[in-house]
């Protein structure tokens, strides 16, 4: 309500777990997603789609946050609503670490590969 329409605003979240920790965090602002405040009375929303990578069992909490950004300056918070989202998180894979990142791996040979691996592999 204290933001002027046209100013821009910005949409995020910051997923935690069990501890605390802040583990994963953006925004529309950090995204360069271009969002102007609705004209007093009106109304817009933000649609989020997450792809989460294979994380540690356990409990983990999403806040989600809207910032006004006012200009020459930096996000400025609106409003959130902490620990809005908490889910548990099982697998029957081995996880050792808070998180696994979905990775491609590539394997090259010298007889295959331009580069120089200066060792042995």
């Amino acid at each position: 309500n204290d933001v002027p329409p046209g100013q821009r605003i910005g949409c995020g979240y910051i997923v935690r777990d069990n501890k605390g920790i802040e583990i994963a965090s953006t925004s529309t602002w950090f995204d360069s997603v271009e969002i102007l405040a609705p004209a007093q009375g009106s109304s817009l929303r933000v649609l989020m789609e997450i792809t989460v990578p294979m994380l540690h069992p356990g409990y983990y909490s999403l806040t989600p946050s809207v910032s006004s950004i006012p200009e020459g300056e930096g996000p400025v918070i609106q409003d959130r609503i902490l620990n809005a989202f908490i889910f548990e998180v099982t697998t029957t894979q081995q996880i050792v670490t808070p998180i696994r990142l979905s990775t491609h791996f590539s394997v090259l040979t010298r007889e295959s590969s331009e580069h120089n691996f200066g060792g042995s592999l």
